[in-house]
């Protein structure tokens, strides 16, 4: 049911009946329940689609505030049954990662991974290459323009024009693909 959440208006055209059948059958095959209602003509596919990814990025995201933790992805020669009628997402699994990233908050994190007002943010060599691959909004390319190495996040964030606590956000999000690294200034 967390895969559900804050999904009312879409799911509330199904039937009672559909969603848990959706949730149990999502339970034994692992077909999300937005994909298992859409195979039934319980919800367009196209939105199913990226309600999918969405809830799927909403659950990752609950990853980040566990502390440090390691994850891999497996790449299948062939998708399940239940995804074959669906597109396949063209976007990278490091762009689904950082999307996942902006669903964590900095009061959900554990405080040793979140940056202080006064971390500063230096780009990682990692970084120059991976921060032109992905798709950031405006406010974060503009932070990652602005890092410089020695000012710290409450000095490049006054500079971009965001609050400090976006620019820590954006800092952890960074921090968290190895984009950023920070150094603490007492």
């Amino acid at each position: 049911t967390v895969y559900c959440k804050g999904s009312g208006a879409e799911v509330s055209q199904c039937e009672l009946g559909q969603i848990v059948e959706a949730q149990l059958a999502q339970r034994r095959s692992g077909c999300p329940v937005f994909l298992y209602l859409a195979a039934r003509g319980g919800m367009d596919g196209e939105e199913a689609v990226l309600l999918t990814r969405e809830h799927g990025q909403r659950l990752f995201a609950q990853l980040w505030t566990a502390g440090r933790i390691g994850f891999e992805f497996i790449r299948l020669d062939a998708l399940p049954e239940f995804a074959v009628r669906f597109p396949v997402s063209e976007e990278e699994t490091d762009s689904w990662i950082f999307a996942s990233l902006r669903y964590v908050g900095l009061d959900q994190v554990v405080p040793s991974l979140c940056p202080e007002v006064t971390s500063a943010p230096l780009i990682t060599r990692k970084g120059l290459e991976l921060v032109q691959r992905l798709a950031l909004s405006d406010v974060e390319s503009r932070f990652a323009a602005a890092v410089n190495g020695t000012e710290s996040v409450q000095s490049v964030s006054k500079r971009v024009g965001i609050s400090v606590e976006e620019g820590m956000s954006i800092l952890f999000r960074f921090a968290a693909l190895g984009i950023m690294d920070y150094r603490d200034w007492e």
